[in-house]
Order: C-alpha cells, then sequence, then structure tokens
C-alpha cells in the first residue's frame, strides 16, 4: 500500500477518535454517535485504498459493487459534469479561459438563456463563487428542472411538484438567477475540476499545488472579475460567494479600493471568516496539518471524477447512504430534513471537486489563530517574503463598503453567528443586509441546497439584486455607481452617479441632483426615449417614428441622458421604501415599525443625508437640484425650515411644483375620503405591498404592450393624473408601468391629502403626541415665506391636472425672492407627467440659455386646429414694471427656417452687468470681441432683447417647433395639407392676436425675412385690421413679386406638380442636420458646403463668417410642407411673378376659389404708412426688379427705403452677415425708434 495513503488512513482514525472524545467532552451524545458511524467508511475506504495498489479504483469498486445489496436506479444528474447539468434544464453555456499572471487557466462558465441571447450582454453580470472542494456546479444541481417553451424556468420538488419560476422563487440559485434575466458567470478556482491547466506545470507537478487562499484572493479573483467586465463591457458586478468564496472576496476588499467600487453588491451565504466556533469534525482538522504539509498536492486525489463516481453510486445504496450523510453532517453540516436526500448522489458526484493542500492548511491556520491573515510559511521564509516574522493580517475594518450584506443561519456550524458578530464589529460601514435565518435544521450547505432556499434565500437574493439593476443606463452606452447612504433613522437610501465614459473627469462639472415625485423612483428620469452615446461621445435618441436626433445639436428628451452627455455630474436619487432604497438597519417591510414615517422624514431625513453625501463625495460646496411633483415639495419643506441648504443648492429647479392641492383637477383628489381609514389603521404601506406593487407593475406593463389594451391603461392614466397621447409616447406606455408605481407609506398619504385643504405641514400625530414631540397641539405649517433662496426656478403648466395655475401661483406669492427663472407652459395636452415623459421635452431651447437670457414657451391654437409655438425671448436683468413696459416685436422667420434663424448670427453671452457681449470677426477674418449695450451687435434677437424690446420668435406650421395638431399625426398626410394661405390666413393673424392679448397691447412691431414678408404683405392686402396692429413692418428682403430671379430655384420650378402629388416634405432629421454640420465642420470641407448652398442665394462669400457654417446648417431646413414649396414655385413661374393663392387644379379652384385660376395677393390693397424695406442688388432670390415693381404697386409712403451699398450683400447675409450688426441691425434699431 501507498505509505502515505496508508499514513492518512492512520491519523484520519486518530482525527476521527480525537474528534469523538472532544463531543463526548461537550456531552454531544448524538455527534459522538454519528462518529462511530465513520468506522464503516474507513474499513471501505481502507479496502479501496489496499486494491487501489493493485487495480485502480474504478476496477475495485466495480468488484464489490454487485455483492452489496440496497442498490437503487441513479437520478439522471449523477455522472452530469457542469456542461451536461446546464444543457440538460434548456438553457446554453459559454467557456471562457482567463490565464492568470502565475500561468493558471482558470475556466468561466457563463449561463446563456436563449430567450435573451441577442441582449444577453445589457444585462447586469453576476459571479456565483464557490465554496472549498466545491465548483460552479454547486449553484447547479439543487432541484432538477427545465427551461420551458415559453422561457419560464420549471423545477421539480421531492414530492415531484412542479414549481413554476414565474410565480414563485425556484430553489437552484444559478438557473433562477438566468432565467429572469441575469448574466450569470460561475468561476471556478485553481485547481478544482474545471481548472487544472496551466502554461508551463502539470497536475502530477508538486510545484502545481503550491497555492493557498492568497493566490486566489491576490490573483484568481481580480482575473476574473476583469475578465467579466472587460467582456461584458459593464462598469460593475455582483458577487454572490459561498462558504470560502466570501473569506476571498472579504480579504480581496480589504486590500483594495479599487475592487470594493466593481463589485455591487457582494452577498454572503454563509460568511466564513472567524473559525472559532466551528462545530464539526473540522474542530481537530489541526491535527493534519503537519502532515498535509510533508508534500504539496490535492487535498483528496488527483482523479477526482473515479472517485466522485465510486461515491455516489456507494452512497445511492439504500443500505449505505445514511452513512455517506452522516458524514457529510459533521464534516460540513448538511441536515437530511432540510436538504434532499434523493439528491445527495447527485451532489456527491460534483463534490469534492479539488483542493490544494495549502489551501486546507491555509483554513486551519486561520482557525488557529483566530483571525484571516496571509499564509504563514514559518518564521525564515515570512521574514524574506513579509518582512515580518508573523504573515499580516487581512484587515476587515479597511473596507469602506456599503454594498455587503450577509445571510447566516443560527445553527450554522461552519459560520457561527458568533463569529458574524466578531466580523460585523470589525467593519466600518454598516451591511446592506444583515439577515439571520432562524429555521432550526437549515445548516452550511442549506445556503445552495435547502429544500426551501428559494424562498429563504432566493428570493431575497433577488430582492437585494433589484437595488442594482440599472441595465437601462448601461444599455445607453453609459455606467453608472450606486452609492449607499445610511440616514439617522436607519433607513438605506440608493442613488445612481450616471457616469460618462467620454467624461474624463467626472466631477469638474457641479453636481445635479435629479429627485423623483410621491410612487415613483429614479427611473423615470432615464425612461423617455431609447437612445445610445455612439463612439464619438454624442448622444442619440430615437422618436416613435425611429428618426434619430443628436443631443449634441438639440437636446434630447430623457433628462437623466441629456444632462450627463453634455458633461453634467447626475446623481439620481430614490426615497426611502421605493425599490431601490427599501433596506432598513433594523425593520423589514413586515414590521409596522418599518412604515411609520411621513413626508417630514424623507425631508430631514433622506434629502439632507443625499445632498450632504454628494457634496462630500465630489468635494463640492454646492449643487443643481431638479425636482418633479413631490420632489419639489421636498425641496420646499427643507429650505423653509433650514437656511443650511439655500446657498448649497442652486439652482433648485422645479418641475411640475408641487405644494397645496386646493384646485385639484385630477380624480385622485377622492382619496381624501379614505383619511379617516388610513388614520385608524397601522402604518402600513399605501395602495399595497411592494410585493403587490411589483406583481401589478407587471400585469400593467404586459397589459400595454398588447396595442389593443394599452388604449385601456392610457384611459386610466389620463383619468388618474393626464396623459395625451400628442404630448406622450403611447408605445412608452410600458416601460413606464415596469417602474410605477411605486411603494409609499400611508401616513405619507394622509399628508397628501391634508395639502388638498390648502396647507402643508407637519405629520399630525393627534394632540397629545403633538404636545409631546412639537410642544403644541397641532402640526406646525410649512412656511414658504420662511425661504432664503433666489435660486428657484418653476416650470409649470396650464394644463397640469395635478399642480393648477392656481397652486402654483400660492407658491410664488409665498416666496420673499423673485424667480431666477419662470417658465409657463401653454401647450394643449402637457400635463404633469409631460414633464419627465413628452416627446418634445428636450425643446428647452439651450441655444436661448447658453447665452444667458431666458425663454418663455407659448402654444397658439389655430382655427383649423394646428399647435404653434412662440418663443419670448427673456431678458433676466429686465424685471417688474420695466418689463411690462417692454414693446413686443415678432420676429418670422423665412421658409424651411425656425426662430432660430435670429439667434445664431454670431456666438456672444450675457455678462454679469447685463451687457450682451458677442465675438465675430472683423473685414479680415480676425476674432474680435463687442459690447452689443455699447455697439451693434449682429445677433439680431439678442440686439432687441437687450435694447429693451420684447421678442417673441414664430415658428410656423410643420416646423419642427410647431409639429403638433390637435387631431392630426405628422405621419398623416392630412396634418401636410398647407400652402402659405393656411399661414397667411391662420398662422400669422394667430400669433399677432395672442401676442397682443398676452402683453396687453394694441400694436406690436414685425420684422420678417423672406417669406416672413411675403406672409405679411399678403396678410396687409386682405386685412386693414392687421395692417393696423403692425407698427413698424420691417422687411429684411421683402419677397413678394418674382422678376428675374437669379436663383438656382428658378430651374428646379417644374418639379411643383410632383410636389402637390405628395404634400409631406422628405423630411430632414435632426440626425441628417447633425451629419452635414458635422462634415461642414472640416476647414476643408467648408468652403464647398458654402459652395453648395449659395447658388440659391447669392454669389459672394465674403461677407459670411465661415466658422458658423456648421451652426447655420446645424439648424435648417427646419421643416414645412411640399405644397409650401410648390407656391412658391408656382408664384415665380405666374405671368409678372404676381403671388396667387395655392392653385390646387381646375376644379379645386372652381370649389374652393369659384374660379378657374386661383386669385391674386393685390399690394396695392396695403393701407399701411408703417412699413420699411432693406434689401440689397446682390440677392440672386429677391431681385432689384422685383423690389422696384412692388414699390410701384404700395400706394403709401415707405417709412425707410434702403437698399445696402455693399453689392456684394445676398439673401442670407441680411441676418448673418459678419458687419450685419452695423450694416443692417442699427438701422432696424434707428426705425424702431422713430415709428
Amino acid at each position: 500500500m501507498n505509505p502515505l495513503k496508508s499514513f492518512i488512513v492512520f491519523f484520519s482514525n486518530v482525527f476521527f477518535l480525537n474528534s469523538y472524545f472532544i463531543m463526548l467532552e461537550h456531552k454531544s451524545i448524538l455527534l459522538a454517535n454519528k462518529i462511530n458511524t465513520l468506522a464503516i467508511l474507513l474499513v471501505i475506504g481502507s479496502i479501496l485504498f489496499y486494491s487501489a495498489s493493485k487495480y485502480s479504483i474504478q476496477e475495485t469498486f466495480n468488484t464489490i459493487y454487485p455483492r452489496i445489496p440496497g442498490w437503487i436506479e441513479l437520478d439522471d444528474d449523477v455522472g452530469r459534469d457542469i456542461f451536461e447539468l446546464i444543457k440538460s434544464r434548456g438553457f446554453e453555456y459559454e467557456s471562457h479561459f482567463v490565464e492568470t499572471k502565475d500561468g493558471y487557466i482558470l475556466q468561466l462558465v457563463r449561463l446563456v438563456n436563449p430567450f435573451i441571447k441577442p441582449n444577453q450582454t445589457l444585462y447586469r453580470p453576476v459571479i456565483l463563487a464557490h465554496g472549498i472542494e466545491c465548483t460552479g456546479s454547486e449553484f447547479l444541481m439543487n432541484n432538477p428542472g427545465y427551461l420551458n417553451s415559453d422561457g419560464t424556468y420549471l423545477e421539480w420538488n421531492e414530492n415531484e411538484n412542479l414549481i413554476n419560476g414565474s410565480e414563485t422563487i425556484t430553489n437552484t440559485l444559478g438557473f433562477t438567477l438566468a432565467s429572469r434575466g441575469y448574466d450569470v458567470w460561475l468561476v471556478n478556482f485553481r485547481g478544482t475540476v474545471y481548472s487544472l491547466n496551466h502554461t508551463r506545470l502539470d497536475i502530477d507537478d508538486p510545484e502545481y499545488w503550491r497555492f493557498s487562499m492568497d493566490e486566489m484572493i491576490h490573483i484568481d479573483l481580480p482575473s476574473m472579475i476583469d475578465y467579466i467586465l472587460n467582456h461584458t463591457n459593464h462598469s460593475s458586478l455582483s458577487y454572490i460567494g459561498h462558504s470560502q468564496a466570501n473569506i476571498l472576496m472579504l480579504a480581496l476588499m480589504s486590500e483594495s479600493d479599487h475592487y470594493q467600487q466593481l463589485v455591487k453588491p457582494f452577498i454572503a451565504l454563509s460568511p466564513t471568516w472567524y473559525l472559532t466556533n466551528v462545530r464539526t469534525i473540522l474542530v481537530s482538522s489541526h491535527i493534519l496539518k503537519p502532515y498535509l504539509k510533508l508534500s504539496p498536492g490535492p487535498l483528496f486525489f488527483r482523479d477526482m471524477k473515479t472517485v466522485r463516481s465510486v461515491l455516489s453510486t456507494l452512497c445511492s445504496n439504500r443500505m449505505i447512504r445514511w452513512i455517506c450523510y452522516n458524514i457529510y453532517d459533521l464534516s460540513v453540516g448538511y441536515q437530511t430534513s432540510d436538504i434532499r436526500v434523493d439528491r445527495f448522489p447527485v451532489q456527491i458526484y460534483n463534490i469534492p471537486s479539488g483542493a490544494s493542500n495549502d489551501n486546507a492548511i491555509h483554513h486551519m491556520q486561520t482557525r488557529s489563530k483566530g483571525q484571516v491573515s496571509h499564509y504563514d510559511y514559518g518564521l525564515e521564509k515570512n521574514l524574506l517574503l513579509y518582512n515580518q516574522s508573523e504573515p499580516p493580517v487581512y484587515n476587515v475594518s479597511r473596507i469602506n463598503s456599503t454594498h455587503m450584506a450577509f445571510f447566516q443561519a443560527i445553527n450554522d456550524r461552519i459560520s457561527s453567528i458568533e463569529g458574524n458578530i466578531q466580523l460585523k464589529q470589525h467593519l466600518s460601514k454598516p451591511l446592506l443586509d444583515d439577515y439571520i435565518i432562524d429555521k432550526p435544521d437549515f445548516d452550511h450547505m442549506s445556503f445552495v441546497w435547502s429544500k426551501y432556499s428559494g424562498v429563504l434565500v432566493n428570493q431575497r437574493i433577488l430582492s437585494l439584486l433589484s437595488l442594482y439593476n440599472f441595465e437601462i443606463i448601461e444599455s445607453r452606452g453609459f455606467k453608472y455607481e450606486s452609492h449607499m447612504v445610511i440616514t439617522k433613522d436607519g433607513f438605506h437610501i440608493q442613488m445612481v452617479r450616471i457616469v460618462n465614459p467620454f467624461n474624463k473627469n467626472q466631477t469638474q462639472h457641479r453636481p445635479i441632483l435629479l429627485f423623483h415625485g410621491l410612487v415613483s423612483s429614479c427611473g423615470v428620469f432615464v425612461s423617455n426615449r431609447f437612445g445610445h452615446l455612439d463612439e464619438y461621445g454624442n448622444y442619440i435618441e430615437y422618436d416613435e417614428h425611429g428618426h434619430a436626433n443628436n443631443n449634441t445639436e438639440q437636446a434630447g428628451n430623457t433628462l437623466g441622458f441629456v444632462l450627463s452627455a453634455r458633461g453634467y455630474d447626475v446623481w439620481l436619487a430614490n426615497y426611502r421604501a421605493n425599490s431601490y432604497s427599501s433596506y432598513h438597519s433594523l425593520y423589514t417591510p413586515e414590521d409596522d415599525e418599518y412604515w411609520k414615517y411621513s413626508l417630514d422624514d424623507i425631508v430631514q431625513y433622506d434629502l439632507t443625508a443625499m445632498i450632504d453625501y454628494i457634496l462630500s463625495h465630489t468635494k463640492h460646496s454646492s449643487l443643481s437640484f431638479v425636482g418633479h411633483s413631490q420632489g419639489n415639495t421636498l425641496m420646499l419643506a427643507l429650505m423653509s425650515i433650514t437656511d443650511s441648504y439655500k446657498d448649497r443648492v442652486r439652482p433648485f429647479i422645479a418641475l411640475a411644483p408641487s405644494w397645496t392641492h386646493v384646485k385639484l383637477r385630477a380624480p385622485i383628489s377622492y382619496i381624501s375620503v379614505l383619511k379617516p381609514l388610513f388614520k385608524k389603521l397601522r402604518p402600513q404601506p399605501f395602495l399595497l405591498t411592494p410585493r403587490g406593487l411589483e406583481i401589478s407593475r407587471e400585469i400593467m406593463s404586459n397589459i400595454a404592450s398588447n396595442k389593443y389594451l394599452v388604449w385601456v391603461v392610457r384611459w386610466f392614466v389620463d383619468l388618474m393624473i393626464g396623459f395625451d397621447p400628442n404630448v406622450l409616447r403611447l408605445d412608452r406606455v410600458p416601460v413606464y408601468f415596469s417602474m410605477l408605481p411605486e411603494v409609499a407609506s400611508s401616513w405619507n398619504a394622509i399628508q397628501q391629502i391634508d395639502r388638498t385643504l390648502g396647507i402643508v405641514k407637519q405629520f399630525d400625530y393627534g394632540q397629545e403626541e403633538n404636545m409631546k414631540i412639537y410642544g403644541r397641539k397641532d402640526a406646525p405649517e410649512y412656511d414658504l415665506s420662511k425661504i432664503n433662496s433666489s435660486h428657484i426656478a418653476l416650470y409649470y403648466s396650464e394644463f397640469d391636472s395635478y399642480d393648477s395655475l392656481e397652486d402654483v401661483n400660492g407658491i410664488k406669492e409665498k416666496l420673499r425672492y423673485d424667480l431666477v427663472d419662470e417658465l409657463l407652459i401653454r401647450e394643449p395636452g402637457w400635463d404633469h407627467l409631460s414633464f419627465i415623459w413628452a416627446k418634445k421635452l428636450g425643446e428647452l431651447y439651450q441655444l436661448i440659455k447658453s447665452r444667458g437670457f431666458k425663454y418663455e414657451s407659448h402654444f397658439v391654437q389655430t382655427q383649423d386646429g394646428y399647435i404653434l409655438q412662440l418663443v419670448r425671448v427673456i431678458n433676466p436683468f429686465v424685471t417688474g414694471t420695466k418689463k411690462r413696459r417692454l414693446k413686443p416685436i415678432l420676429l418670422q422667420h423665412g421658409f424651411q427656417c425656425t426662430g432660430t434663424l435670429w439667434l445664431i448670427a454670431a456666438n456672444g453671452t450675457l455678462d454679469r452687468y447685463g451687457n450682451y457681449i458677442e465675438y465675430i470677426v472683423d473685414s479680415e477674418n480676425r476674432p474680435i470681441t463687442i459690447n452689443g449695450t455699447k455697439e451693434v451687435a449682429n445677433t439680431l434677437g439678442y440686439v432687441l432683447a437687450t435694447r429693451g424690446y420684447d421678442v417673441w420668435l414664430a415658428n410656423y406650421r410643420g416646423s419642427v417647433y410647431s409639429s403638433n395638431h390637435t387631431t392630426l399625426n405628422m405621419t398623416d398626410e392630412e396634418f401636410w395639407k398647407f400652402s402659405m394661405d393656411e399661414m397667411i390666413h391662420f398662422d400669422l393673424p394667430a400669433e399677432i392676436d395672442y401676442i397682443l392679448k398676452h402683453t396687453k397691447r394694441t400694436k406690436l412691431s414685425y420684422i420678417g425675412h423672406s417669406q416672413g414678408n411675403l406672409m405679411m404683405l399678403a396678410l396687409m392686402s386682405i386685412s386693414d385690421r392687421y395692417a393696423r396692429k403692425i407698427n413698424p413692418f420691417i422687411a429684411l428682403s421683402p419677397v413678394f413679386y418674382n422678376l428675374n430671379m437669379s436663383s438656382a430655384i428658378r430651374a428646379i420650378t417644374p418639379i411643383k406638380t410632383i410636389l402637390r402629388a405628395f404634400p409631406r416634405m422628405v423630411p430632414y432629421s435632426n440626425t441628417t442636420r447633425s451629419l452635414v454640420a458635422h462634415i461642414c465642420q472640416n476647414i476643408y470641407i467648408r468652403k464647398l458646403c458654402f459652395q453648395v448652398t449659395y447658388p440659391f442665394f447669392g454669389s459672394f462669400t465674403q461677407n459670411m463668417i465661415l466658422d458658423r457654417i456648421p451652426v447655420y446648417l446645424s439648424s435648417s431646413p427646419g421643416g414645412s410642407s411640399s405644397w409650401n414649396a410648390a407656391h412658391f414655385m408656382q408664384m415665380i413661374e405666374a405671368p409678372n411673378g404676381q403671388p396667387e393663392y395655392f392653385d390646387h387644379g381646375l376644379w379645386k379652384n372652381l370649389e374652393w376659389y369659384g374660379q378657374l385660376k386661383p386669385p391674386v395677393y393685390d399690394a396695392g390693397r396695403i393701407n399701411s404708412t408703417k412699413m420699411a424695406l432693406i434689401y440689397t442688388s446682390g440677392d440672386w432670390l429677391n431681385s432689384l426688379e422685383s423690389i422696384e415693381f412692388l414699390k410701384s404697386k404700395l400706394k403709401v409712403k415707405l417709412l425707410d427705403d434702403y437698399c445696402v451699398p455693399d453689392k456684394s450683400y445676398n439673401h442670407l447675409d441680411l441676418i448673418w452677415a459678419k458687419d450685419v450688426g452695423q450694416v443692417v441691425n442699427r438701422r432696424i434699431l434707428k426705425i424702431l425708434s422713430s415709428a
């Protein structure tokens, strides 16, 4: 017999006898009796060892096997390796090999769910890490099961009853996670059967086995984590370890802050660390330590497969298996009342699976020293390796992670409660979850093999993992950080920080905290549209038609990503008890104490803790705050009770500012009848329990996914809080309902009801309790007049059914300081949820704000149902009575342009004194700076706003800012059936009337360019009433008659017949504009872009600022109909270039006009004496002959008739030339001042 094997057999007997006496000393008769059963196995083992000197173990066993009675049919899983187990369940797998720096080749097995295979990398990776002598298969063999054809994972319990994974939580952790969308990676540490390879060593080489836990801590674990993150392109992963795997992760975290940040969360199933209270025969394992040190090698056998095959078959025998159970129970804790005994042969086939002697010695060392330290090589080698006589200790007090959860059992005989208490005392941060299972027979192996692990373990794991489910962020190309803040009253509040991988200095910008509303979560700020970061760092979003929008050029709709893409440090809040902040240090959602919180607690604990944490973490002195709905209530309440945050929060931007609800129009107002009921009941969740809400979200999301039933859901939401499909995207409803509603407390609901009475006060506990808490019988009010901040901005809507104009005005009246910004949205259908999910949320005009100006959006509905958007430019330095005295002036753009035409001539900004500073070039193209207050700048919109005018920018129907209709959609052909006639008869009058009514004026000034003048001239020719309302009308390039046109447009007029047949013009998307702008940004291509464009407008290019060409091209074309273009071409071909009504054809003309040919617009009918014409001889689109003919038709004297002397000036130079400020704008100011 092999001497070493004989030695082991002998000392095994000594080892067990020693344990036997220890158990007797402690009066543990049950354990002592179990040890007696080991003698039988030792006899069998001795026979096998002896026979192995002549035959193989398998041959010996085959000889003995038929002679022993009691055999039963083996489970199908016996003999299956990890790959066969996976395939037998209907899953697929990938094998990944990681080479460590010391040459070991580790195999990672990735579970692949075939139902989500194409999107596997969208889901967050989860590592499942095994204990000593185990492999990744430890997490795959609890119950038999299979993946159903509909993607549901089904399992059979010991009674052959089917467990449906979509209804209850299944027991087998690996398959449970994979079936629920997680990207599961099963790791196999060095020396196990799946990681036996090495670049130069063989398993027969003693050198191969010279490794302890240190190598797995410092080499294996980091290598595997790095590989998975690199392969999946994720920034962090989840780690679930069992037994030894937790020692490895705790030790790694104790020595590396880097890996603390990468692992979120770390869930430790039976967190072995301090092994001083082990209650199995391993308590005496130290007596084997000297003999294991004699020869480095595998802990048991090299031929583990044969040994496992023999043992699994042997232990399936009815007469022998009770011996196997007892041995396992004595060794690691295996309770047959808790673990399926029929699965034991499957388990023993996979375990033991390989480890080194040094690994076992390291465990023995840990137990004897009472702490986890590096491997002890002895005095001499310790001095050489560690520079000290004793090996260094892994100091867990260095771990700063708040993302660790401990799962423990009161009767775990390996990882004792006492040892875990000692471990927790050494940790510097509180645990994410400290969970103790009090089931008496739940032992060390029960965490992975219990009959009840689905309910007791896996369900809680899924809840914890759900806190970190931010696939939506990573699916957009961003990364994220999860930050956990513990409030003073014990709630674990999670904030999510969006990380832009293209932003190398995340903290260079002041942080922005986005705070959601009631029954909501942070998801609302990242779910509006689908999009992604492209390879250049541009955030591209897609509308419901699949059209792409480049956020670099035009702000996208999804606020969280929009801000991050533009370089801001974005933090998403989650208040207590919602899905992302559901953990408490002392209570669970089943406890009444858990729900004893009101809005006051969120204000005083959650909000303050988050702000303090962010500022401390980023080292900034202040942050920006953007709230929605109740998120604003919280901040207003906080500012009303303390000045501590008035300078730490700036600005505070309130979207749908929610305070009192006296004029609440939503049916939710009727919830007030439930207040007496809520007051009588014990504290509890509002609406449903967390699990109930999770189920309801899933049901509603599934219903909304049906194209017919989604209208039912839409109707319900519209009834409750408002949902207009013209404003919100119907196809995104399933996404919205996968996030809403979230949980809240009944106490929070009570305060919500109180707000309908017109007062916001702290929670009313009743007179007696109020006296104890507040020192008064009634609850104190949150008084807005005590807010001392001058950094508040309110954005609200006329059509918000939840926060009415009256209630918002109530906020404004109580605030002591002027608002830093205010925006009233008048678009019909813009309701409470529109502030986070509207289709056109991105159109908040970053262009205006980037110059230091502010704006208002005003929506005007025409007689034929089009909704036009007027943008009012606000000079923040003009306030109060001065603001009310400003004279309104309407700027009307030309064909295929928008109001941005008047804002992009040059770059500039308002300085802190209110001066408009502009950056232009001189005649020799050298950059210069001008002060628009002293000189006349180039950008007419800002020039007028700084010179005392109330500037309104028009956007006619069909342009990108006026693309809504009361009944039609942009995809409807009927939407596009409009020509200039409709803009003349409907758009222009509606805009003029609205501005005059809103400003309480009788007249306004009008400046048009190109087609903007044709529209006004035509309107004046048919309406003296509107001619009298305009004073003055300044026409830049007054297009009306078309004689001797030099523009290339004349050559394409024959296509007007085709344009008439197809009303909708071929869309020129934001993506196309961005692409053209990007191409033309190149200094070599820029002139080519210029030359392609300018044949339509003029031959000379020297007046243009070439650097601005990409800006011009990114803002136009701005959208219009084919009929509009056909109408213009019709006028070019008309006799004498006569402007006519739209030609619908003979029969339609008879129907519409009562004549075969369309009527003409006759300039001779215009009676206004308040007109000024500014034009140029170099304009190819509007010739001098045309202008002279116009003047000859006019029967009135002009205020000004100015032809620019510079003959190189063309059509666009009148608004964009490098010296347009001096040449044109100065004259405009003179005309306006004299009118």
